[in-house]
């Protein structure tokens, strides 16, 4: 770490509902304090396996992530609990290309209190159903998202960050009930 500010980079899939076929289209970002990750989108009906993990989201997102917001190395990744995400290949992946990542026994579930990702979430999903509005296919779905995404407000990253710090010592102090 260059200097003693932690920013955490957060990752995390949103499976977003498509009732015509019973699928989910899994949307992977990345984001911090300081900016998103273009989406990743996956239609799949299986789970996220390690190597589609590694081979799409990490190389081809997650690394161009951090080498435009965070090349001064001044972060720690910080994903979900998918097995996917804590696979040996993934750890030993992370390991060779010098990503820190908070290690599966030091990552809390169920604990969206300290997880600006999951707020980040919500918001997307609201606005992306918002009015009652429906997809009628995959690609007007990734539209959609897309669209949504690039009408955010530019600082909406620093606003979820907000305080983040000050959570996670509370949470580590008195537990992550005591987070709100």
């Amino acid at each position: 770490m260059t200097t003693s500010t932690v920013i955490l980079v957060f990752t995390s899939l949103l499976g977003v509902p498509w009732v015509m076929l019973q699928m989910k289209l899994l949307v992977w970002m990345a984001i911090s304090e300081r900016g998103l990750s273009k989406p990743f989108f996956l239609q799949k009906k299986a789970s996220l396996t390690g190597q589609i993990y590694i081979d799409q989201y990490i190389q081809q997102y997650l690394v161009p992530f951090l080498d435009k917001y965070h090349k001064d190395g001044d972060f720690y990744f910080c994903s979900d609990l998918a097995s996917a995400h804590y696979a040996h290949e993934t750890t030993d992946l992370l390991t060779s290309l010098n990503i820190p990542f908070v290690p599966k026994s030091s990552n809390p579930p169920n604990s969206p209190q300290v997880r600006p990702i999951e707020q980040f979430w919500a918001i997307l999903k609201e606005r992306v159903y918002q009015g009652g509005w429906e997809a009628s296919s995959y690609r007007m779905l990734k539209q959609r998202i897309n669209r949504i995404l690039q009408d955010l407000e530019p600082n909406l990253c620093q606003k979820l960050f907000r305080g983040l710090k000050t959570k996670i010592r509370k949470a580590a102090d008195h537990g992550i009930i005591s987070v709100t």
